[in-house]
């Protein structure tokens, strides 16, 4: 017969019995915030701002790199079965829409501030604000550098429309640098102090 498991005991042992039950409560929580974070949006172009980096560094630090690469899969894969989280709605289709390439790099933003999160607080038990503003920092770039890219091809690809490297960064990038400067240094406030806070239960 197995081991029974007390509500009490720590969250270690419940996990060695296969209860993961507020690793599936986070992972739903983060995907829901990625969603409303999609629909808080001010159009900018062809590129709306919205709120979903500052979501997807978090949860990659809170969550770490595996459960913060999951949101972003479950999130991704949500849309592209047809259900209406992206900021435009969802469907496979969505593949071809310009701005495609930034929920596939929030996957990347995710690993990058979840393997930097997951490595201090295994070796220190704690995450510096410059630490995590450089990771956020890093995780921008790959998210811009992906976005950019996949809008080129779409543009250039799909669309037939020609485009220049300069012309799509003054779409991709340019408008948004200032905002997500402030969105990393937010990530960096918050996102360590709830780690620290919720650690025990990851």
């Amino acid at each position: 017969m197995a081991e029974k498991v007390e509500a009490g005991q720590p969250v270690e042992l419940r996990k060695k019995h296969g209860l993961h039950i507020v690793d599936i409560a986070l992972i739903g929580l983060f995907v829901a915030l990625m969603t409303v974070g999609g629909k808080i949006r001010i159009n900018l172009g062809p590129i709306p701002f919205t709120t979903q980096f500052f979501f997807s560094s978090v949860g990659g630090m809170v969550l770490g790199a595996k459960r913060g690469v999951v949101v972003q899969l479950v999130y991704l894969a949500m849309g592209l079965v047809g259900l209406p989280v992206f900021a435009d709605g969802g469907g496979f289709g969505y593949i071809f829409h310009l701005t495609f390439g930034y929920i596939v790099g929030f996957v990347a933003a995710a690993l990058v501030c979840g393997l930097v999160s997951d490595r201090l607080f295994a070796r220190k038990g704690n995450m510096r604000f410059w630490q995590a503003f450089l990771a956020a920092l890093s995780g921008l770039l790959l998210l811009y550098l992906v976005g950019t890219v996949y809008f080129l091809a779409v543009k250039s690809f799909y669309l037939g429309e020609a485009s220049s490297v300069g012309n799509a960064l003054m779409a991709c990038v340019v408008p948004f640098m200032w905002t997500d400067i402030l969105w990393c240094i937010c990530v960096a406030l918050a996102a360590p102090r709830i780690r620290k806070a919720v650690g025990r239960m990851l």
